[in-house]
């Protein structure tokens, strides 16, 4: 038996991920989704830092007009993110890289972000209203989005997902198997999907 993993970004299809053979004991993935989580913080951390560029190309520049608002608005704040695209506080940033509150500041470090595990599917994102009109674009301001995924980034999920489930094999005491060749690559869009791996 076999199953694929469907990754979808605002209700578009971006990867399937395929695993065989070692999916016939994979009643409830819960336990695994940290794992796969962390990927995806890893590559929003990298989407932010580049301006999209990693995802495939730079966001667009700020217009003249909110450019110069935002000029003006930041010389009285102290955030650690002055002139970057899409961090104007760090609200949006914060909600696609960390799972939950971190101890020790006032608020909930992310209390927007989407983390919800089920045992056959993933739901990562941001409940901010504005994160899908950045990941859309409006009438009035460009597409610039905050999640876009490479065919490398399956690998990367594949991996994660790879890694916990030889953990748990060893915990289990099973002997030692070689489980990268358990898992095919990123393969086309169109076969029987199983299990969900939603983002936003």
């Amino acid at each position: 038996m076999s199953f694929t993993l469907q990754v979808t970004v605002d209700g578009q299809h971006e990867l399937d991920l395929a695993f065989s053979r070692a999916a016939d004991t994979l009643n409830d993935l819960t336990k695994y989704w940290p794992a796969v989580a962390d990927v995806f913080y890893e590559i929003e951390r990298e989407q932010f830092q580049t301006e999209g560029a990693r995802g495939g190309a730079k966001w667009a520049a700020l217009s003249p007009a909110y450019a110069e608002w935002k000029a003006r608005w930041l010389e009285r704040e102290t955030f650690d993110s002055k002139n970057q695209l899409l961090r104007l506080k760090g609200d949006l940033y914060r909600s696609l890289t960390s799972r939950g509150g971190k101890a020790g500041l006032i608020a909930d470090y992310a209390d927007n972000s989407i983390y919800d595990p089920k045992s056959d599917s993933l739901t990562l994102g941001s409940t901010l209203p504005y994160a899908t009109a950045h990941q859309r674009g409006t009438s009035k301001m460009p597409a610039r989005p905050p999640i876009q995924f490479q065919p490398t980034d399956a690998r990367r999920f594949q991996r994660a997902f790879r890694d916990e489930v030889a953990k748990e094999v060893k915990r289990a005491g099973w002997p030692d198997l070689d489980l990268s060749s358990q898992y095919a690559d990123v393969i086309a869009a169109g076969n029987a999907i199983d299990e969900d791996v939603s983002m936003f």
